[in-house]
């Protein structure tokens, strides 16, 4: 099994109509999982989002807050994800 890193460096940048993040690339990681709650760290989690890179653009209505985790996973050829790696320190962010 291969061992994913943990995602660090995660930070928003919060623009107009949307929350962008961007992070350190993790060790072994082939894609990455972005988990969101909308208005309260308490709240229930958003349906996560899958990206490649290690950069994501949440379009969001003005004056939303979102709170923020990534994680890094490994997907092998045939498209299956066979190891997570653990999750990063929280971070949020508000749209303009």
């Amino acid at each position: 099994a291969r061992i994913i890193g943990t995602v660090n460096g995660i930070h928003t940048y919060n623009g107009e109509g949307a929350i962008d993040l961007a992070w350190d690339a993790a060790s072994n990681a082939t894609s990455y999982v972005v988990l969101s709650k909308t208005g309260s760290s308490t709240a229930a989690f958003n349906a996560p989002v899958t990206v490649k890179g290690n950069s994501y653009t949440d379009k969001v209505e003005a004056g939303t807050v979102k709170f923020y985790w990534v994680y890094g996973v490994y997907t092998n050829a045939d498209g299956k994800v066979m190891a997570a790696g653990p999750t990063s320190t929280w971070t949020w962010g508000q749209a303009k």
